[in-house]
């Protein structure tokens, strides 16, 4: 015999009915399954004996009632925006983030702070799987726009350009709501109203578009194909592939199912009451530093949980583990208002041992002294793995370029501002093609299909570079997430007699290492510079037209030889583009370390001053970048020519606008010292450096009333070196 209860259900809407109460009435032999219903009712059920065919039929009459909703889904996103909040109800982790300011709002009935307003804001979550739908869709939601500002609108949406996926949101030419799924659309026969409440909801079944106001059906139209998945963000109020917020006004109540509602579930979404919680505290997320110290005796986990309830939250506890060590926190005489976040920073102890990823599990009890209404958004947890020690990283970015392409400027301007601001942390390598610099073995063994793109770490490959997507590229990787699994260090000893460099290689793992390990080693020369007409550089950003781009806007197209120089031009591979084929061995422990030597001897044609020699790991099954180290050549006692040749000292972009670079090649500590003049010989700056020594970068800014040509003086010790400047605003 088994217990049978008394269930009370509240009416929530399809596919989210909630348990109220419960009372034990008798025992019976069968097991009964817990059934959503979309009203509010009592069902008894009697043990076996009393469950006669009265009970049957009104069994079967209530399964009736129930069988309209049965098929539809619950949704994979469902926000109520109480108090301004973007939680997600369905505990999917699909919690908006907010972009510009936004507030609270009174809801289509009146009821204060139940809706969001979005004013030069929007709200997105980056690029979530729960919100890609390749087979079925439903978004819906109430909307008040204030204004219109007569540019494409979106309410909700995941739309890429040719790449698809859906689009909800206002047609600019006659105001009237838009429905693209898959390629085609369909639009509402009236226009969006200003300053009232509406409910709009469009489905596609992958046959079907229906779009729907207040719950009726106004469009519908026979198209035929899958949505298309992408990697943009979900948008409410801006464009997913643009983001800029054009939506001004109230939202409430939307939801995102990953199938098509039927006409009866879409009336029942609009004329849905949601029913807030009286006490419910939510697990929002768990952050552990994702490595850290097998020596650490104190772990640090960071976490959010949110009120969802009603009643203020005073007092819980979060009871975690990680398979080795359990503990519980006790958190009290705090007040956690309703719809509000509370942050977690507090240590625990793991006792990790090296090699160790282990999951760290939280579960919050004793909300308030008890259980809280929902027991399933209580939980958290996060992997964290256990190094020796903690390498540093330095990113290499493979930059695929060429003097014949007009777009590439944006990658070198790229490169270079990494170098200035990374200098430590970023390693620059430019792989021309089809050009006078082109080492063919790296071009064609790179990869490369467009141009400019690069490969980070060679982990993301062939992505699109620009100088603020190159630093979002470094930043990531430089993460506490990403720190590498072994330190690459390097010694290059420099045989002036043969031109011959003998590197040694040295890696030493922060963890035990097992497979296809291998160095690469790569030559790059900064400073390249060249008379003949193949060292034009094509330049789509002269003019202007194109934006800005590092002073490229004020150079014509081409850029003639004569004011080009190239950096990190990749002018050797050491064996080979995939790494030296048994360089490392196969096992490698933690904290041992490994070298490996080779020898290069260096063409004539390059210059010893400017030269890099970089050494990256390799993960040969993979042929990801695990990390790497760069170093110039020592060439103390090294006989060079005492003078500082023109070649060594070049001011780019010239023309310029705004700001040029100085670059020097300074062989020894030397005095430097700027000073810019009119051709009337009148001193307009002075700027003294004091000891520089190596490769320098030294910005030189034009005021914004100087225009034409003027004399940058450049004093190193007792030489001179005038470079004439021109400036155009």
């Amino acid at each position: 015999m088994v217990v049978v209860y008394d269930y009370w259900l509240t009416n929530d809407g399809p596919g989210n009915d909630r348990l109220k109460s419960k009372k034990m009435i008798t025992a019976c032999p069968i097991n009964i399954p817990h059934i959503p219903c979309n009203y509010i009712g009592l069902i008894s059920l009697f043990s076996m004996q009393n469950f006669n065919m009265k009970h049957f039929t009104i069994f079967l009459l209530c399964m009736s009632c129930f069988s309209l909703f049965l098929a539809a889904q619950n949704p994979t996103a469902e926000y109520h925006f109480n108090m301004g909040s973007t939680y997600d109800e369905t505990g999917n982790e699909n919690t908006l983030l907010t972009n510009g300011n936004t507030s609270a709002a009174d809801d289509k009935d009146g009821s204060a702070g139940r809706a969001i307003l979005l004013n030069q804001s929007y709200l997105y979550h980056e690029n979530s799987e729960f919100l890609n739908m390749d087979e079925g869709i439903t978004v819906s939601g109430w909307f008040n726009m204030l204004s219109f500002n007569g540019e494409w609108t979106p309410l909700i949406n995941k739309w890429l350009g040719t790449e698809g996926s859906y689009y909800l949101g206002i047609n600019p030419d006659n105001q009237t709501v838009r429905w693209n799924g898959f390629y085609d659309n369909i639009q509402d026969t009236e226009p969006m109203p200003i300053n009232r409440w509406v409910h709009y909801a469009a489905t596609y079944d992958g046959k079907v578009l229906n779009l729907y106001r207040d719950g009726n059906l106004v469009n519908s139209k026979p198209a035929e194909g899958e949505l298309q998945s992408n990697t943009v963000p979900f948008s409410i109020g801006a464009q997913s592939n643009s983001a800029v917020p054009n939506y001004n006004g109230y939202v409430d109540e939307v939801y995102v199912y990953s199938s098509a509602l039927s006409a009866e579930e879409i009336m029942a979404l609009k004329d849905k009451t949601y029913q807030a919680l009286q006490l419910d505290l939510v697990f929002l997320n768990m952050d552990m530093e994702k490595i850290q110290l097998a020596s650490a005796e104190e772990n640090l986990m960071t976490a959010h949980l949110f009120n969802n309830g009603l009643d203020p939250i005073t007092s819980f506890d979060i009871a975690w583990d990680n398979g080795n060590t359990t503990g519980v926190l006790e958190i009290d005489n705090i007040s956690l208002d309703p719809y509000e976040t509370y942050l977690i920073e507090e240590n625990l102890q793991l006792k990790l041992e090296v090699g160790d990823i282990t999951t760290v599990n939280a579960e919050v009890m004793n909300v308030n002294g008890g259980d809280d209404e929902v027991l399933t958004n209580n939980s958290g947890n996060d992997q964290v793995a256990a190094y020796y020690f903690l390498p540093n990283r330095k990113v290499v970015i493979e930059e695929g370029t060429g003097t014949w392409c007009g777009w590439c400027p944006r990658g070198a301007v790229a490169l270079d501002l990494l170098q200035e601001n990374y200098p430590d942390e970023f390693i620059g390598i430019a792989v021309h093609n089809g050009d006078i610099m082109t080492v063919d073995e790296y071009d064609s063994g790179i990869g490369f299909v467009g141009f400019p793109s690069c490969h980070v770490d060679r982990t993301l490959l062939g992505t699109g570079i620009s100088p603020a997507a190159a630093e979002f590229y470094v930043e990531e990787r430089l993460s506490l997430a990403n720190i590498p699994s072994a330190s690459v260090s390097e010694e290059i000893i420099y045989d002036h007699e043969t031109r011959t460099v003998t590197i040694e290689a040295k890696v030493v793992p922060a963890l035990a290492l097992s497979g296809d390990y291998r160095l690469s080693f790569v030559i790059t020369e900064d400073e390249v510079a060249g008379t003949l007409s193949q060292y034009n550089q094509a330049n789509f950003y002269a003019g202007g037209i194109a934006g800005v781009m590092g002073g490229y806007e004020v150079l014509p197209n081409p850029v003639p030889a004569a004011d080009m120089i190239y950096n990190h031009v990749a002018r050797a591979v050491i064996g080979g583009v995939r790494g030296e084929e048994g360089s490392l061995p196969t096992d490698m422990n933690y904290g041992e370390e490994y070298a490996y030597s080779t020898s290069y001897m260096i063409p004539e044609e390059l210059d010893l001053r400017n030269l890099h020699i970089v050494a990256m790991l390799l993960d040969g099954s993979t042929q990801q970048i695990l990390n790497a180290d760069s170093k110039s050549l020592d060439l103390t006692g090294v006989s060079v020519e005492d003078h500082i040749e023109d070649l060594a000292v070049r001011l780019f972009p010239n023309p310029t606008n705004s700001t040029s670079q100085l670059t020097l090649q300074l062989k020894k500590a030397t005095e430097v010292s700027v000073k810019i003049s009119n051709l009337n010989g009148q001193v307009l700056a002075t700027k003294a450096y004091g000891l520089l020594n190596g490769a320098q970068i030294l910005p030189i800014n034009a005021s914004n009333d100087w225009n034409g040509i003027y004399l940058v003086t450049i004093q190193l010790d007792d030489q001179q070196i005038v470079k004439k400047l021109q400036i155009q605003n």
